[in-house]
């Protein structure tokens, strides 16, 4: 279904209404509201709801009503006429969290008879989509998409086709962000199975945008970025209103994967309001940090703290905290006063959600873990018990979500410079991390992994390094040749080159780039 054919169910529910075919309509209104993303305004559909509101409606259909109008309200565009004429420039929504969450439990307070499935499943999908948390049946995560599953069975009404594909989609974001990689796997298998019978475009392209999150927790950053370019040209031709924004932040962390800043320096840099979400302000505010822009990183970390204590929280809230800290890390450790107020504001979260994954809006993508950004900060902040405790937490974690290499590679870094904090050897998770990091499109936790191994290297090089070995390593790192440093040192050129080799052995070096960063790193 295409953005246009969204405009054919609006109205073909008003004529349904006008025929007081008010189930049928309010039917139809629920499909459309499944695809809000394609939504350039709301208004008609809110219209549309209000007057059936006042309506004598069955229990289920007064349910379903304010499913629809809950999912609605969610997320409103703020400048229509900017999203109606051009795909390429990021919405701005208005979410209304308050209102869309009191309609969502209303709908939910609303009994329904305990053979309507469809009714049920609706109304929990409406209450997932509007709230953060995931669904849990005492202290275990479990799926709640087995109503969903059993309503396919009446293929007749695409209607429930769609929100059984929904809640299954729904369930997979759960089980992805409680570390669960496997059942959001099979869930996801499932989705696409129902899906190729026919769905909304919306619903397609939320698939297509969740396999970029498979290919990064498969350790395929290249191939995520193929997927996350198909993602985002099937959104341009369909005009989804949502493809621009999920295509930014996928392309953003792809490229901070590749050590390349400029993407988010350049959205930084040419933003000038705060668009679709806090995770919009965070990213390019990282990137200006790990570019060594510090002083314009700054500004947006003061604004999302404003955001962390205000008390909102949107959908992508966990993306956020993970990225806030990694943020104030960098602050901190330029000496910005920003770092550690935004340190404070996102600590308490960081603790109260250090068992989950960090996930942008509706999983389209994973950034790692929450406890890994805990362990990181903790160890900038100087508290190294926390660090430990945040490391445990993680490794726990990736046991139970099999172990993905991005998300392994990122917590061996954390555990190293924990380590090194304590004046412990780094040695082992460093090995581990190097080699995980291996790998193309992973060039930044390559680089950091050689930076640690540098500063391990640096802690021990008082006691193995002889006068000699230390001016030939110093030359060394200002890109001199043996011949070259042999001359100036006055020695032979075999006795330096035996000092190289020495070099290699006690530092550590795989090769001679290393020996250099590590040089520079004394020379500092």
């Amino acid at each position: 279904m295409a953005r246009g054919e969204v405009d054919v169910l609006l109205r073909a529910c008003q004529e349904l209404m006008d025929f007081g075919d008010l189930p049928g309509a309010i039917g139809v209104l629920g499909r459309a509201s499944l695809a809000h993303y394609y939504l350039s305004d709301a208004r008609v559909p809110l219209e549309l709801a209000l007057r059936m509101e006042c309506a004598d409606l069955t229990p289920a259909d007064s349910a379903r009503l304010y499913a629809a109008q809950a999912r609605l309200v969610a997320r409103l565009p703020l400048e229509p006429e900017v999203a109606d004429t051009s795909f390429d420039i990021l919405p701005c929504w208005l979410p209304r969290e308050d209102e869309s969450r009191d309609l969502a439990t209303r709908a939910r307070s609303i009994p329904v008879d305990a053979g309507d499935a469809i009714t049920r499943v609706i109304v929990e999908g409406a209450w997932r989509s509007v709230h953060r948390a995931p669904s849990f049946r005492g202290d275990t995560w479990q799926p709640r998409s087995g109503d969903a599953v059993r309503i396919t069975s009446a293929m007749e009404d695409p209607l429930h086709l769609d929100i059984a594909i929904d809640r299954l989609l729904w369930d997979a974001v759960d089980a992805l962000e409680c570390g669960y990689r496997f059942e959001y796997d099979r869930l996801m298998q499932e989705a696409r199975a129902l899906a190729a019978l026919g769905t909304l475009d919306h619903l397609q392209w939320w698939i297509r945008s969740c396999m970029v999150t498979r290919a990064l927790n498969e350790g395929l950053p290249v191939d995520a970025m193929t997927l996350a370019d198909e993602a985002a040209d099937f959104a341009r031709s369909r005009r989804i209103l949502g493809g621009p924004s999920v295509l930014s932040i996928q392309r953003w962390f792809l490229d901070e994967l590749r050590d390349n800043h400029s993407f988010g320096v350049e959205v930084g840099l040419t933003t000038r309001r705060r668009i679709d979400h806090p995770l919009t302000a965070a990213c390019p505010a990282l990137s200006m940090a790990r570019a060594g822009l510090t002083s314009l990183a700054a500004p947006w970390a003061e604004w999302i703290v404003e955001y962390l204590d205000s008390g909102s929280k949107e959908s992508s809230w966990l993306a956020l905290v993970s990225i806030s800290a990694d943020l104030a890390r960098l602050l901190i450790e330029a000496d910005h006063p920003a770092g550690s107020s935004l340190a404070h504001a996102v600590l308490p979260h960081l603790h109260a959600h250090r068992h989950r994954v960090a996930i942008d809006n509706r999983a389209v993508l994973t950034l790692g873990l929450v406890a890994r950004a805990g362990a990181d900060l903790s160890v900038t902040l100087g508290d190294l018990d926390g660090a430990a405790q945040f490391c445990a937490d993680a490794a726990l974690l990736l046991e139970r979500m099999g172990n993905p290499i991005i998300a392994r590679t990122e917590v061996a870094l954390a555990q190293a410079r924990l380590a090194l904090a304590g004046r412990e050897d780094p040695s082992e998770v460093l090995s581990v991390a190097t080699s995980l990091a291996s790998g193309p499109g992973l060039e930044r936790l390559r680089s950091e992994a050689q930076d640690l191994v540098a500063t391990a290297a640096l802690a021990t090089l008082p006691t193995v390094l002889t006068p000699r070995e230390s001016q030939v390593l110093a030359l060394l790192a200002q890109g001199w040749s043996n011949p070259d440093i042999a001359a100036e040192l006055a020695y032979s050129r075999a006795t330096i080159a035996k000092d190289v080799r020495r070099l290699y052995a006690k530092l550590a070096a795989g090769s001679r780039e290393e020996l250099q960063r590590i040089g520079a790193g004394v020379s500092a």
